[in-house]
């Protein structure tokens, strides 16, 4: 019985993930067909909360469940030549139902609930083995009883394995029986599997097409900021032949902002030739009233008059004394 909440393990969602080819446009006996001859199951992160529905399907040699809502190993006896079997990140509290998988020779099961392990539940033709992060892994003697009872396991809980017994006849047939190609594929690290980076790569592109986004936006709010710019500089800077000032271009120039570009071609603000001459505006007040000698009314002749002949007649003392 599954989880409430979880996700059931339906053809269709098998379909879906597994087949690489759209569904929803093929009819069901294509895709039964298609299903019959995978080799490699990938239901991982889809919240399912039991195993079933699994029949058919047994060409399947590679399965992965990690990242699921399971919590209970069951029905996986249609695989008879399953070999790879990930159920880590899941809600598993018990090892058990798998000698029905005669040549499964990895074996995941980190990061579960399994507080107690019976090591005759694990298939003897276990070549990795990973329980990190279960309680099991503290029980006394632990690494020592799971040596004991896999005699061909040559990694346990991602370290490597070196046993001092010397191997029985039986058990080195059994290990020539091995073949080295079974051993490299298993020698992959569960990391690498081709979903993590597609699903890596879906989502470093959207984050680099966003940044894309961004700073096309930026580039365009900036060319329109220099082309205002470009404009308000060939109305100030035009010296020849060059209209009155609009109204307001001065002030602009004034709270320009010190280190923009227009306190950089222009430092003092609007020269004050330029302010000048834009629009002038003529000095009102009294006119001086017109009279000989530039404009000089007659009583000021007069006065300098006298002042001028106060001073020849002091001289021409001076000189008869």
């Amino acid at each position: 019985m599954g989880t409430p909440g979880g996700v059931s393990m339906t053809k269709s969602l098998i379909a879906q993930r597994n087949l690489n080819f759209p569904v929803e446009k093929e009819s069901p006996e294509s895709i039964s067909q298609a299903l019959t001859s995978l080799h490699t199951l990938r239901l991982d992160r889809e919240r399912i909360s039991c195993i079933a529905n699994l029949q058919g399907l047994e060409q399947v040699h590679s399965l992965y469940l990690q990242q699921n809502q399971i919590e209970k190993i069951e029905n996986l006896s249609c695989f008879p030549d399953l070999t790879f079997l990930t159920l880590a990140g899941n809600r598993i509290s018990q090892v058990e139902n798998l000698h029905t998988l005669p040549k499964l020779q990895f074996l995941d099961l980190s990061q579960n609930r399994i507080e107690t392990l019976d090591t005759d539940e694990l298939p003897r033709s276990l070549v990795i083995l990973d329980l990190t992060g279960n309680e099991c892994t503290k029980q006394n003697n632990y690494r020592e009883r799971v040596l004991a009872a896999l005699p061909h396991l040559k990694e346990l809980d991602t370290q490597g394995v070196w046993k001092d017994t010397v191997q029985t006849e039986e058990e080195e047939e059994d290990s020539s029986e091995d073949s080295d190609e079974d051993w490299s594929d298993l020698a992959i690290p569960l990391s690498v599997e081709k979903d993590f980076f597609a699903d890596l790569r879906e989502e470093l592109g959207a984050h680099s097409a966003q940044r894309r986004e961004e700073e096309a936006r930026e580039y365009e709010d900036r060319l329109e900021e220099l082309r205002q710019m470009q404009n308000l500089r060939a109305l100030v800077f035009n010296t020849s032949e060059r209209p009155p000032w609009p109204f307001g271009v001065l002030e602009i120039i004034s709270a320009a902002p010190e280190g923009s570009v227009l306190q950089s071609e222009y430092p003092h603000h609007p020269p004050s030739n330029l302010s000048k001459t834009a629009n002038p505006t003529p000095k009102k007040g009294p006119r001086a009233p017109k009279g000989k000698a530039g404009g000089s009314s007659p009583t000021q002749l007069k006065a300098s008059k006298g002042e001028g002949s106060g001073v020849m007649k002091t001289t021409s003392k001076g000189v008869k004394k």
